[in-house]
């Protein structure tokens, strides 16, 4: 395979989304892909280049095909199940992030079942959740490096009897830092998460100013009594925002509430679900993302892709953009013996293209896992520039 189809490839890649990205630099796309090789004896590494390929060439089907046919000497007849396998095992489970072609259409229409590819589907899942845990992990380590468990714990038990009803008003970094400290105590603390459900619907802080029917009767605008009232309309379950919605909008208590009461009886329910199921309630959502008290996102910041940090022209030009970092900074740098100014610096040896473009190569390995796809490529084409030194 040429050796510029390796950097188009990482180039495309670093143009889908962010899931895309990770499930492509996570060992997720390398086992469904191993598996596919198995299912159907097929040679992993053709099935790596065709993989290469395809994607380089901006998941071009009629370059599939011709591969298919001519690598794996594909007979015409078994031409579009064996797309349809290799769509299904290795693109299916981010179809919905691949904007140049529609996976499951391709896959259907050439005889492919989609229900046959679930182990596939579910790896990528488990993954994404395994990564979640983790970076909720490393985030949790930071913080215990200066927690006191036992006196976060006394301070949040005491915010949750007494002061409920005003957490509920504020915003901003005090209750980004409060989210913080509970969510760690929810992982630490055992039983911590049933004491908060207790604290919660059991609390005689007035939330709103009039009062409310509960099972019926008029009742005070409590946090216990709106708990009460919600889960007797919509039941203890776990609930979807659908469900939140609909009582927000049909529920004869909140109807009669302006626009900052209406606002915290939702940010009530929304913190209640948090804390009763969880950790279930946030898995959709990045660890970043996990809150105890909802926070107003109204000015959300663009998450960083996977792949930012690797320059563009890194990646179009690696010889050039390696040749400017090794030339230095363009000040002047302090040496910190006057003795070693008088000195001749030494010429540095002229590297050769090879040697160059070898130096790239190594450089980026680290910025890969070994055992995903774009990690592979990138030892492949290590290989190929050694062969010809």
């Amino acid at each position: 395979m040429e050796q510029n189809i390796y950097q188009q490839f990482l180039i495309k890649l670093s143009e889908l989304d962010a899931e895309a990205q990770f499930y492509f630099a996570n060992e997720s796309s390398a086992e469904n892909m191993r598996e596919f090789c198995v299912k159907f004896s097929l040679n992993e590494k053709i099935i790596e280049d065709i993989l290469i390929k395809f994607i380089a060439n901006d998941f071009n089907l009629e370059i599939l095909r011709h591969e298919i046919l001519v690598q794996l000497k594909t007979i015409p007849e078994l031409l579009d199940i064996t797309i349809a396998n290799f769509l299904g095992f290795i693109f299916l489970p981010v179809a919905e992030f691949i904007k140049k072609i529609d996976v499951k259409n391709e896959i259907e229409k050439r005889g492919g079942n989609l229900d046959h590819y679930f182990v596939s589907m579910n790896r990528f899942v488990n993954a994404i959740e395994d990564e979640k845990l983790k970076l909720m992990e490393e985030m949790l380590k930071e913080r215990e490096e200066s927690f006191d468990i036992e006196a976060e714990y006394g301070a949040a038990v005491s915010l949750f009897e007494n002061d409920l009803a005003d957490i509920l008003e504020e915003d901003g970094i005090p209750i980004a830092n409060l989210n913080s400290g509970l969510i760690y105590l929810l992982f630490h603390k055992d039983g911590f998460d049933d004491e908060l459900v207790k604290l919660i619907s059991s609390n005689q802080q007035e939330l709103t100013p009039n009062e409310i029917i509960v099972d019926g009767k008029p009742a005070k605008p409590t946090i216990a009594n709106w708990i009460r009232d919600f889960i007797s309309r919509q039941g203890s379950e776990k609930f979807d925002n659908l469900s939140l919605t609909k009582y927000m909008t049909a529920s004869v208590n909140t109807k009669s509430l302006d626009f900052n009461d209406r606002k915290k009886v939702s940010r009530l329910l929304k913190m209640y679900r948090n804390v009763r199921f969880f950790p279930d309630s946030f898995y959709e959502l990045a660890p970043e993302d996990w809150e105890v008290v909802p926070l107003d996102r109204s000015v959300v910041a663009d998450k960083k892709k996977p792949y930012e940090d690797i320059d563009a022209e890194e990646l179009e030009n690696p010889i050039e953009a390696e040749e400017q970092e090794m030339q230095g900074p363009a000040a002047p740098v302090n040496l910190p013996f006057a003795e070693a100014e008088d000195e001749e610096p030494a010429e540095p040896a002229e590297l050769t293209e090879q040697e160059k473009m070898l130096m790239t190569r190594e450089s980026m390995t680290d910025k890969y896992p070994p055992d995903s796809l774009e990690g592979r490529a990138i030892e492949e084409e290590i290989r190929k520039v050694r062969s010809q030194k």
